[in-house]
């Protein structure tokens, strides 16, 4: 993504114009390869785009070095491939109870995630969801999870899972 500074500037004074564009359209019609750049500039001038989205598109925040937290609000039900993928530095995500779609390797190699709220709406954690989150040491998985599928926590040494009031320990 270039954008020069006259471009920066008007989209940071219209900010309130850019809020009430269709952000969903807008993340479908670039590439993957874009999507990470733009989200990380509307999120480093202050637009919360999640806001504005109803799905979490693949690869949105991939790589993205700007997020530590994200809170998904009600109108987000679904959270796409690898959406949050290799975000070294995403510490804590909250999902509203509207989320029932996770995609595989959403929050892989998030190596610095230390805390997840799972929505209660979700029925499976998908492949690789959680892969490699070194610094995730405990999750609570609702009751509304019906599978947990292969390999979703691979890499999480020493994490513990409490499901439907159980603990269980994965080494």
């Amino acid at each position: 993504m270039e954008l020069n500074r006259n471009q920066i500037d008007v989209i940071k004074s219209n900010k309130s114009l850019l809020q009430r564009n269709d952000f969903d359209g807008f993340f479908s019609r670039i590439s993957e390869s874009e999507r990470c750049g733009y989200a990380d500039f509307f999120y480093s001038i202050g637009i919360d785009i999640f806001e504005y989205l109803t799905s979490i598109p693949s690869s949105l925040f991939k790589g993205s070095k700007q997020l530590r937290g994200v809170t998904l609000p009600e109108n987000v039900t679904k959270i796409g491939e690898g959406a949050f993928c290799d975000c070294y530095s995403l510490e804590n995500v909250t999902m509203s109870d509207n989320v029932t779609d996770i995609g595989s390797k959403a929050f892989a190699k998030c190596l610095s995630l230390k805390q997840v709220k799972l929505s209660n709406s979700i029925r499976y954690i998908p492949e690789r969801c959680f892969a490699e989150d070194i610094d995730l040491k405990s999750i609570f998985i609702p009751d509304s999870v019906k599978a947990i599928k292969s390999g979703a926590f691979d890499g999480c040494d020493g994490i513990t899972i409490y499901a439907n009031y159980r603990e269980n320990k994965v080494s």
